[in-house]
């Protein structure tokens, strides 16, 4: 199932206009990974009594994609923005999943960048099956039941070590 995540350019050497192509450019770039969808964002909604429809944010996307496309989205976002001929600091781009948001620049190395998309992805990853754990790591690690023999935590280092040995029906 796909995720939504957004994609902001952030700079300030554009005007609007500017910023609306340059948004363009790069949906009709990202359009080529094959993702669900790439849309462009709502801004404010028109005053009352107007005719037109919201208006759409200049510099943001709304990307619906899975977990596993998120690397290229990453390198394909980088390789739009240094083709861009801009100064090393002029561009920035921010890709947000969720609450988190992941900065990209031109500089970026590629260690850094495959970084930022395993994190991304685990941010995108959704509970599977009713009943998954969610919560923080130790949360999800006090709900781990194991069966053994009664004296098996005081005696877990005899166990592991062999010196003591359980009953072989135990489940």
């Amino acid at each position: 199932m796909p995720n939504e995540i957004t994609l902001t350019i952030e700079t300030s050497m554009f005007n609007d206009h500017e910023l609306d192509h340059l948004t363009r450019q790069l949906q009709t770039e990202i359009l080529t990974l094959d993702v669900d969808r790439v849309d462009r964002v709502n801004g404010a909604a028109s005053p009352d009594g107007t005719r037109s429809g919201p208006a759409v944010t200049p510099n943001e996307l709304a990307i619906a994609l899975i977990p596993e496309q998120v690397t290229s989205l990453i390198f394909k976002a980088q390789y739009w923005l240094k083709r861009q001929q801009q100064s090393v600091e002029a561009m920035l781009l921010k890709i947000s999943v969720g609450t988190k948001i992941f900065p990209i620049r031109i500089t970026d190395s590629e260690p850094k960048l495959k970084f930022f998309a395993s994190l991304m992805e685990k941010a995108m990853e959704v509970p599977t099956a009713i009943g998954t754990p969610t919560g923080t790591l130790m949360e999800k690690l006090r709900q781990i039941k194991i069966e053994g023999p009664t004296d098996f935590a005081t005696n877990i280092d005899l166990y592991l070590a062999g010196e003591k040995h359980a009953n072989s029906n135990i489940h």
